[in-house]
Formats: C-alpha cells, sequence, structure tokens
C-alpha cells in the first residue's frame, strides 16, 4: 500500500512539474523535451520520490541505488499510464456549459 501512496506522488510531482511549472521551460532544449514526455517526467519524479521517501534511511550502496531505479522505472510507468488514461476519459467526456447568471 506504501508503494501506490509513493506512485501517486511521484505522478502528482510528474504534473506540477509538467504543467505548472513555468519557470522550466525555455532554458535547455534537453529539460524543454524532457518535460513533453510524461514517461522521461515521470522517471526522475520516482527518484526524486524515492529519496524523500527514504531520506533518513538512504546508504549509498549498491542496493539502494538499484531499489531508487526499479522505482523511478515503475513511477515512469506509472505516470504514463495515468496521464494515458486521462487523456482517454477527457477525449469522450462531454463538455460542461455553464450559464451565466443574468444582472438586473
Amino acid at each position: 500500500m506504501d508503494y501506490l501512496f509513493y506512485l501517486i506522488a511521484a505522478y502528482g510531482i510528474t504534473f506540477g512539474i509538467q504543467h505548472k511549472a513555468s519557470f522550466l521551460r525555455g532554458r535547455f532544449d534537453i529539460l524543454d523535451r524532457m518535460l513533453i514526455c510524461t514517461y522521461c517526467t515521470g522517471f526522475h519524479a520516482g527518484w526524486i520520490t524515492w529519496l524523500m521517501w527514504n531520506i533518513n534511511s538512504v546508504v549509498i550502496s549498491v542496493s539502494a541505488l538499484f531499489g531508487m531505479l526499479l522505482f523511478a522505472m515503475a513511477s515512469s510507468a506509472f505516470s504514463y499510464f495515468i496521464d494515458t488514461s486521462i487523456r482517454l476519459m477527457e477525449t469522450y467526456a462531454e463538455p460542461v456549459m455553464v450559464e451565466e447568471e443574468e444582472n438586473d
């Protein structure tokens, strides 16, 4: 259950970096290309989440780095799956019409 929580947190970081962090855009070409790709951004959000999750017990070892790499890959796949699913749902959603109130 903890892994699901951290995967959702990694997706939140991915979404925030891609859609809300406008200060990152236009600085470097490689960064702009990463921000377009949900899979790539999800990978980086994954290792960032893993570091935050394990900040007290991080010991630089091969097994810790391997665990971080595996979680980053799982995060990239999860972020891509969720983002693709949401985009698919949005294509089939009916637009919501909001009626404007008339002022007398």
